[in-house]
Order: C-alpha cells, then sequence, then structure tokens
C-alpha cells in the first residue's frame, strides 16, 4: 500500500508531461483491491472510484460493472463473515452439548460414587455392628446376659490387688426348683436372680455366671466393710424376691479380698467361705475370719 500510494503521488506530481496512458487509474485500482483486502472498506471503495473515473475510455457498463465487482467484494466478505460465524456457533452449540454431557455424566458418576461411598459405609457398620455383636456373645453369658466364666476370670486375673475384693454366691437348693417346677421356670429364676444382683452392686462392678446357679461379683477399689455391706444386700434383695409360684429363694455367700496375684488361690478360698456359709445353714454371707 506505502509503494502504491508513493507511486501515485509521484504520478500526480507529474501530470504536467505528456502521457498517452492514465497509469493513475491502474495505481488506484491496486490501491482500491489492496485496501480491500485488509477489509478497509472506504478507502477501497475511494480508490476503486477514482481508477474508474481515470479510465478516460470507460463506457457507462464499464462504470457499472465495476461498481457491482465492489458490492460483489463487499457481500462476498460479509458472506465470508457469516460463514465464519455460523461455523463458531456451530463449534460453541457442540462445545455445550460437550459441557452438558459431561456435566450429566460428572452428576452422574458423582452420584454413583456417593451411592458406592453410601453402601461402603453401609457394609463397615454392618460388618461392625455384627463383630461387635459377636464380641459380646463371646463374653456374655446367654441366659442371664452376666458375663460368661471366661469373661469374669479374665477380669479378675487382670485386676488381682488388696485393694479389691470378690463374693462368690449359690443359690440355694436350685435343683429342687428345677425337680419341681422345670427347667424353664429354674432360668426364669436365674435371669431374675442375674437382675437383683446387678441392682445391688455399684456400677463399676462386675458380674459374671461362673456356672449353674453360682455367681461371681468382682469389686475394685473396695473396702472390707463396704464389702460386706454389699454382698449382705445381695443376700436380703435375692431373699426378698416374690414369686408369683410357690418359690423361695436364699443365697450363700462367700466374701474375700484379693490377698493374692495367683486367681486359684484367691478363688479357692471365696469357695471355701461359700461353702462354709451352705454348711452354717445357708442364706448367709461369710467372710475370711469367720
Amino acid at each position: 500500500i506505502e509503494y502504491y500510494e508513493k507511486s501515485l503521488d509521484f504520478y500526480n506530481e507529474t501530470l504536467m508531461i505528456p502521457n498517452g496512458y492514465d497509469f493513475g487509474a491502474d495505481i488506484a485500482l491496486e490501491l482500491g483491491l489492496l485496501y480491500y483486502e485488509i477489509e478497509n472498506y472506504e478507502k477501497a471503495s475511494a480508490f476503486l472510484y477514482d481508477s474508474i473515473i481515470n479510465y478516460y475510455d470507460a463506457s457507462d457498463e464499464d462504470y457499472s460493472k465495476l461498481f457491482e465487482q465492489l458490492d460483489e467484494y463487499k457481500f462476498e466478505n460479509i458472506n465470508e463473515r457469516i460463514d465464519l460465524l455460523k461455523e463458531v456457533n456451530t463449534l460453541k452449540d457442540k462445545e455445550i452439548m460437550l459441557s452438558r454431557r459431561l456435566l450429566i455424566v460428572s452428576v452422574v458418576l458423582i452420584f454413583l460414587l456417593l451411592l458406592g461411598t453410601f453402601f461402603l459405609i453401609f457394609e463397615i457398620r454392618s460388618k461392625q455392628k455384627v463383630e461387635k455383636e459377636l464380641y459380646i456373645n463371646s463374653i456374655t453369658d446367654d441366659l442371664t446376659k452376666a458375663f460368661n466364666r471366661g469373661k469374669i476370670i479374665d477380669i479378675i486375673e487382670n485386676n488381682l490387688s488388696d485393694e479389691n475384693g470378690l463374693i462368690l454366691l449359690d443359690v440355694d437348693d436350685f435343683k429342687a426348683i428345677n425337680d419341681t417346677y422345670g427347667h424353664s421356670v429354674g432360668d426364669v429364676v436365674l435371669i431374675k436372680i442375674a437382675d437383683v444382683i446387678l441392682h445391688s452392686i455399684r456400677d463399676h462392678d462386675y458380674l459374671g455366671r461362673y456356672g449353674g446357679e453360682e455367681f461371681l461379683v468382682f469389686l475394685k477399689g473396695v473396702q472390707e466393710e463396704e464389702l460386706l455391706y454389699i454382698a449382705e444386700r445381695i443376700r436380703l434383695s435375692i431373699e426378698n424376691i416374690e414369686w408369683e409360684l410357690d418359690i423361695k429363694t436364699t443365697a450363700s455367700i462367700g466374701v474375700t479380698k484379693c490377698f493374692s496375684s495367683d486367681f486359684e488361690e484367691v478363688f479357692h478360698k471365696v469357695d471355701d467361705l461359700m461353702y462354709r456359709a451352705k454348711g452354717a445353714g445357708k442364706n448367709q454371707v461369710i467372710k475370711e475370719n469367720d
């Protein structure tokens, strides 16, 4: 453009020189086409117009054709822009559609992930619940729901100290209850006695069914006077149970402090005291040194 504009300026400065051909029209035509290519249609039309009027032998038909050509140039450019915009809009529509699909896929994946997480948590909690139930069942007596023999012995063995105490009780004449009323009634009696014992001891004491109609109570941090008081409270509570059938329940109880680190030694002592209570007439508490 700069080259042709300088050429046009030089040509215009030499118009006084006789010349048989108007080179200005050619230069103006080239400038018009160049400005059209860079989309400067105002200058393009001006130079094209100059090129037309500078053709001395141009006819009206030539003028019309050149103007039509200029219009065609503009319309072609507009159509090209429209086509480009259409392509851009098509690409945007595709991009929007793709974004929507990706959004839907993301939502579905998030939903599936949350659903999977929910089921995983549910499975873990269910497993933990089953494991907890299995553990509780493994340490609990099926009938009375007190600790079973293995668990109560384990608790005592891991806490043997002269600060702690042990109670062993045996339900008096329990065999007669079973023989007279049947084992189903005997089971009811054991369940009720276990409940009465639980309500007679402290919250942090431990109750276990040692076997048959025998129960062990382990008391942590207890003085001898309190130990005897709790044992007597258990005895009275069992004696005072009211039954619908003609049943009278009592218990013979042995009481001792955990004087040794050997469970067998401590248990042998409390077991001997319990049998001494039975031999002394039942329904009584016998402590060490009695």
